[in-house]
Parts: C-alpha cells; structure tokens; sequence
C-alpha cells in the first residue's frame, strides 16, 4: 500500500486498528524492507522482543552463581 493508501485506511479507525510502517533491515542483509503492521501488532512484536532478550539475558543457574 501507498502512503496515501494507508493513510485513507487509517481515517477513523481506532488507534491499535490503524497501520504503521517502518523500514528495517534485517539482520541478514543491509537491505531495508518496508515492514507494515497495526499499532497492536508492533505492540504484540516488541512486547515478544523484550520477553525475548529477557530470556537471553537470565542467568542459567550454572557453577558459581
């Protein structure tokens, strides 16, 4: 979709309906890709981010701690 596109989607929709896109590399390549989703799904994404460098960064209970 076209900014205009997205913006006439947006128009009276509830804020965690509307779209937001953003664009990102991935961490494969340098190439960014426009990446869409509603404000409820980039909510959900980075809420499942942070659980996720939450694990990483837990101690494993191994020797010594």
């Amino acid at each position: 979709m076209s900014d205009e596109e997205i913006y006439a989607y947006n128009e009276g929709l509830p804020l965690l309906n509307q779209i937001y896109c953003t664009n990102e590399a991935s961490v494969s390549s340098r190439i960014k890709r426009r990446n869409c989703k509603t404000y409820q799904a980039w909510m959900d994404y980075n809420a499942n981010a942070i659980s996720n460098i939450s694990v990483l960064n837990a101690p494993t209970g191994g020797v010594g701690n």
